[in-house]
């Protein structure tokens, strides 16, 4: 009986932990929505067939900062990165609100 009641406590335990953890993220998201920001969230391809994950504003981004955003390291480095989108190369003076994206849209990045 000892046992279940440890096991009871720190199951109490385990679940309020998650709970706080959820609470945050939520408020997180609340904080982010009440201050009026338009997240999307948009996905990357890559040639070596991985995937990254960002999300940006679209009316106040352009492809030019979402590439510094996203691919800053190879940027640094003097590598060239192209972007498309439904077959179509996006220009780095595009704000992203031009290409229709949505939510979990998917980009690929050369």
């Amino acid at each position: 009986q000892k046992f279940n009641k440890d096991f009871v406590v720190r199951n109490t335990s385990f679940e309020e932990d998650i709970s706080v953890g959820i609470n945050n993220a939520k408020e997180e998201l609340k904080v982010s929505f009440d201050e009026g920001e338009k997240l999307t969230f948009l996905q990357f391809k890559l040639n070596d067939g991985r995937v990254l994950n960002t999300s940006v504003n679209l009316d106040i981004t352009t492809v030019q900062d979402l590439k510094e955003q996203v691919f800053r390291s190879e940027l640094d480095q003097g590598k060239v990165v192209r972007m498309l989108f439904m077959g179509k190369m996006m220009k780095d003076e595009d704000y992203l609100s031009n290409y229709k994206l949505v939510n979990m849209s998917f980009i690929h990045a050369l």
